[in-house]
């Protein structure tokens, strides 16, 4: 069930000068950390639970491989500067949600694992479901379950 906004990603080529000009427009921003096998790597600015991701591709090559989700991360960032690619919301039953999807006709990927360490050492993780298969530059969004 869905339980809130989660966290809007804003795709940026390069995350250093993005955080630049975020803390500029008085932000505050933080470092986030690398997704190991993706390619990418992002900064989080937040706003209680909710947030914004600036999300750059630290290895192309590894974010192409990665799949249809980095490679249309990558080809957007070829085109632009960056800009809103997508947006997540929490569910508190995402195996449940993923079933009401498919129940409909809808076709998704997942929930799938994912997780980054945060440069203070924690693991972070979560999972994902993906409708429509790619969570960038869609009108829908994603959604997100935190693990404990």
């Amino acid at each position: 069930m869905i339980t809130r906004f989660d966290h809007a990603v804003i795709a940026v080529r390069d995350l250093d000068t993005a955080m630049a000009r975020f803390r500029e427009l008085g932000f505050e921003v933080h470092p986030g950390g690398r997704h190991t096998g993706l390619g990418t790597y992002n900064a989080i600015i937040r706003f209680g639970l909710d947030y914004l991701e600036l999300l750059s591709v630290a290895d192309r090559e590894e974010a192409i491989a990665s799949g249809p989700s980095g490679r249309a991360l990558v080809e957007f960032l070829d085109r632009r500067e960056g800009g809103l690619v997508g947006y997540a919301l929490a569910t508190s039953d995402i195996e449940a949600d993923a079933q009401r999807l498919r129940q409909t006709g809808l076709e998704a990927v997942g929930p799938f694992p994912m997780e980054r360490l945060r440069p203070d050492g924690r693991l972070l993780s979560w999972r994902l479901l993906v409708p429509g298969g790619v969570p960038w530059l869609r009108p829908w969004p994603f959604l997100i379950q935190w693990d404990a």
